[in-house]
């Protein structure tokens, strides 16, 4: 499966809202809206038909928002899970509401959460984004549609709405797999080179 990165086109300038809860341990940050859209070619080229991503929204909620390890980065890392040390944010809802997607996510008080606050009291124009393993294939349009997809995170951007801006070749040229429970990076010359090749094709 390849590691499938999502810029949605949305950001607190154009879509996403900003709401501040006061209650006795002070007051938290959250950032609502739509993450992610199913049924539309997105920035990246690639179609998520809506059953592939009803399903991944369910298993994400099940695995990840159950049992409290729902976390997300601040800007997209090379690999699939997110880590605990690099946690900005805490999605606490996800949801399918027609073809959207739409979450509401808690900005954390670590380092990397106050950091992102901090930003965004400011007036900086963040934005969210999808992370999973999936995997393509062209259809009769010429349109890459997503066949299998695992969502594992939803991370803060900094500029959804250029496309290409945090989708690298290297992320679509590694195939990982599951050995022993972690998720680690398949290694091949065929995969970088096959991998830079689509990510040329995707982005011309």
């Amino acid at each position: 499966m390849k590691l499938l990165i999502e810029n949605q086109k949305n950001t607190l300038m154009d879509g996403l809202t900003l709401n501040e809860v006061k209650n006795e341990s002070g007051t938290q940050l959250f950032i609502e809206g739509i993450f992610a859209q199913a049924e539309v070619l997105n920035g990246n080229k690639r179609i998520y038909p809506k059953a592939i991503l009803e399903k991944a929204v369910n298993e994400y909620v099940d695995k990840f928002i159950k049992n409290g390890k729902s976390i997300g980065e601040f800007n997209h890392p090379d690999y699939p899970t997110p880590k605990w040390d690099n946690a900005a944010i805490m999605i606490k809802e996800l949801k399918m509401d027609g073809n959207n997607v739409y979450g509401k996510a808690l900005v954390l008080d670590t380092e990397k959460g106050k950091h992102l606050q901090a930003l965004i009291r400011g007036g900086y124009n963040v934005g969210v984004s999808t992370r999973g393993l999936g995997n393509t294939r062209l259809s009769e349009e010429g349109n890459t549609e997503v066949t299998q997809y695992m969502m594992t995170a939803v991370d803060v951007v900094d500029n959804p709405s250029a496309p290409d801006a945090h989708v690298k070749p290297i992320y679509e040229s590694v195939d990982w797999e599951q050995k022993g429970g972690t998720w680690v990076a398949k290694k091949s010359a065929e995969n970088f080179v096959g991998g830079l090749v689509k990510a040329f094709h995707e982005f011309q």
